[in-house]
């Protein structure tokens, strides 16, 4: 398994109040006249408020601040819900929204459009993204940002506490409370766009001064801004959005190895490895709720951040994330079902209490989910401590036609050169000879998973990393957690662990896969262990698919176990040592995997690693009486998936590679080389139909399987032929 994508979705983590505004009073006016009136739910405001959406609009730009910041607070409100969202898109609220931010001169106002701004970045999805960036809303935020980064050097410079008359310490202490909810609502901007678009990211990458800034939102002392309550979700957020830019990010990376940036190192490691955290962590002056579950995150988004320069020891980062995935999940998933029950009002509305418990929840799981994704990639297979990956063009920056243009004579040169090699029947056997009958190179050996595969194999058994991991994928799968009905306002918190569920799976493949590196860990002397952690997975499988959904997150939940079964087979069937492990799967596992890669709505990826794992697991009579006939029906369905296919034939290559085997008999009497030779056309005219520009690796791996296919049918014929000589005798 290749790298996670280290960038949390970003719905998972705690956002602007929908009906926020920097206005004490701004959730009381009436929806209809912005007059202070009856508090309105958010539910109730929505409803009342979407036929208003044109007004409430051009009330953005109205004369009055206290209209605006209504407006922009309506706005935000609405921008929760998709079909007010759509009418606020259609009403061109991008465009208002960004040229608001911009001409505003009242503070307070740019705050409240700041923070709606967030919620459209943050709710709208990529495209909405996108479009803000086209529309210059990144340049708008960061002009915004260069106020506060001047007023925090002021701050830290000029201010001595308050003085004067009370009406002026007031007004003082509003500027600076405002000025720093203005920076936390422009982050929260910047980090969503950053996300979405990749010209977004390199649009905050060229401003001068975001690293520094960033860092200052993380670092803020308790002397600045005293009395403001937000500096620990502002440096939450800066973490965050810092994270997301110095993810394979060149330009940032340069500037964090410059002399200049060893300070901003030393913190973020200090911060990590729990030494020194900012002063509004460990003393802070004003009321903090859910502080510890705050630490956990930022500690492990620093983390996330030195591992994506390349900083940071994988010790350390496995180590961090051991000490953040040993967070008791059995209190955490109790308090989030007490909280669906007791912390809901009448209105649907989540009390203080419940706002709380969710908040909890979203802090600790968003830092699992970050951590698990930062430690698979340190145990991927493309880990190369201190290597800089090449650029992935992303956001359809390469044009169809510049690639219709450069591509096209190549596929036809390709196909011509293709079809030459297929008629050649020398060559085929030739390839025949050199593979030994299996379709490959004769070394079956895995891949080392990435260099200091040893020293990594070590950590986990230091770490006891396999056993917290299965712990957390346990507590996603609680069955009280399952009963929260999706109409409830703490749902996000089980959607979330459902995801971080789906991450401890895919962490747990690299791991697996890293293990094969070594000398011993798939060897007779941890059978025990192998067994229960292949029941284990099986379990995990066979719930998600038991529970009859066909959702998105199900579907995600049951292939990232199955990945890490396919993982624990692979070890297993690769340890070349004498003595091995025999996992014995039942027909119960054997008819697990079939079904699930025969669903009507599986995903190809699914479905092929489903077929991998049965091709493993095919050699043996017994289980080969099952997995043969399943391997023949995929490669002879029209409907199976080109990469599908290959992966099906890929293992008939390994499986009855030779005659001597016990189950080739299978083969034999099933008359598989009939059904070979009846594939080789259509397989063939499907392979030549897979776009080599866009799906090359399939397009590949699919000529390869073909090539070997021309070779193994007449591999199977020699050996037909010898074996009917041998009976003449």
């Amino acid at each position: 398994m290749g790298k996670h994508n280290n960038r949390p979705a970003r719905h998972l983590y705690k956002r602007a109040n929908p009906i926020y505004s920097s206005r004490p009073n701004q959730g009381t006016e009436s929806a209809e006249t912005g007059q202070e009136g009856e508090t309105v739910s958010t539910s109730n405001l929505s409803s009342l408020l979407k036929d208003q959406i044109v007004p409430i609009v051009k009330k953005l730009s109205s004369e009055k601040p206290d209209e605006k910041s209504w407006a922009a607070a309506a706005v935000s409100n609405l921008l929760l819900d998709d079909s007010s969202r759509l009418q606020l898109l259609k009403a061109g609220i991008s465009k208002v929204l960004v040229d608001r931010i911009t001409a505003e001169l009242d503070i307070s106002v740019r705050v409240d459009l700041c923070g709606a701004t967030a919620n459209l970045a943050l709710f709208g999805g990529d495209d909405v993204a996108k479009d803000l960036v086209r529309k210059g809303c990144v340049q708008a935020v960061l002009s915004q940002l260069a106020i506060v980064s001047d007023f925090v050097a002021k701050e830290k410079h000029e201010y001595k506490g308050a003085s004067g008359s009370n009406k002026d310490a007031a007004a003082q202490f509003e500027l600076r409370k405002n000025t720093l909810l203005l920076f936390e609502q422009c982050v929260s901007v910047l980090w969503a766009l950053s996300d979405a678009s990749l010209e977004g990211l390199t649009l905050a990458s060229k401003d001068p001064r975001i690293v520094d800034l960033l860092m200052k939102g993380i670092t803020l002392a308790e002397s600045d801004f005293q009395g403001c309550t937000n500096k620990v979700s502002l440096a939450i957020v800066s973490a965050q959005c810092l994270n997301t830019l110095t993810e394979e990010n060149k330009p940032i990376h340069a500037h964090l190895h410059l002399p200049t940036s060893t300070t901003h190192i030393q913190t973020l490691t200090a911060i990590a490895v729990n030494s020194q955290l900012p002063p509004t962590f460990t003393s802070p002056t004003t009321p903090q709720e859910n502080l510890s579950e705050s630490i956990l995150h930022l500690r492990i988004l620093a983390t996330s951040i030195l591992a994506n320069l390349s900083l940071l020891p994988v010790s350390k980062t496995a180590a961090v994330v051991a000490d953040a995935i040993s967070w008791d999940l059995d209190s955490l998933c109790s308090h989030v079902v007490t909280a669906s029950r007791t912390g809901v009002s009448q209105s649907g509305e989540l009390t203080t209490a419940g706002e709380r418990v969710l908040d909890a929840a979203t802090s600790v799981l968003g830092a699992l989910q970050t951590g698990l994704e930062v430690l698979a990639n340190a145990y991927s297979e493309e880990y190369a401590p201190g290597e800089e990956e090449e650029e992935e063009v992303v956001d359809g920056e390469w044009g169809d036609e510049e690639m219709d243009e450069e591509g096209a004579g190549e596929e036809e040169d390709d196909d011509g050169a293709f079809d030459q090699m297929m008629e050649d029947q020398e060559l085929a056997a030739q390839m025949a000879a050199e593979s030994g009958g299996a379709g490959g190179d004769g070394d079956d050996s895995m891949e080392t998973a990435g260099s200091g595969g040893e020293d990594r194999a070590a950590l986990v058994e230091k770490l006891h990393l396999i056993q917290k991991i299965l712990n957390v994928s346990a507590a996603g799968s609680r069955s009280e957690i399952n009963t929260i009905a999706s109409s409830s306002p703490v749902y996000s918190a089980v959607d979330l662990l459902g995801t971080v569920r789906v991450r401890a799976f895919g962490c747990l493949q690299n791991i697996l896969t890293c293990l094969a590196s070594t000398k011993k860990w798939y060897s007779a002397e941890n059978a025990v262990t192998v067994h229960q952690l292949w029941a284990t997975l099986f379990e995990a499988a066979h719930s998600a698919a038991s529970s009859g959904s066909n959702s998105t997150s199900n579907l995600e939940t049951i292939e990232s176990a199955v990945s890490a079964i396919w993982a624990l087979a692979r070890g297993v069937d690769e340890y070349k040592g004498t003595q091995k492990i025999i996992l014995n799967p039942t027909q119960s596992h054997l008819q697990n995997l079939i079904q699930t890669a025969s669903l009507p709505t599986p995903t190809p990826s699914l479905a092929l690693k489903c077929t991998a794992t049965l091709g493993l697991l095919a050699k043996s009579t017994s289980t080969n009486a099952t997995i043969g006939p399943f391997l023949m029906s995929t490669i002879q369905n029209p409907n199976t998936p080109v990469d599908v296919v290959s992966e099906a034939l890929n293992a008939v290559y390994d499986v009855y590679g030779d005659a001597v085997y016990p189950w080739d008999s299978v083969f034999v009497n099933g008359k598989y080389l009939d059904v070979l030779r009846g594939v080789l056309p259509g397989f063939k005219a499907k392979v030549k139909g897979v776009d080599k520009r866009r799906e090359r690796g399939v397009r590949e791996r699919a000529e390869e399987a073909l090539l070997n296919l021309g070779a193994f049918i007449k591999y199977k014929e020699g050996e037909a032929l010898e074996a009917k000589k041998k009976g003449k005798k």
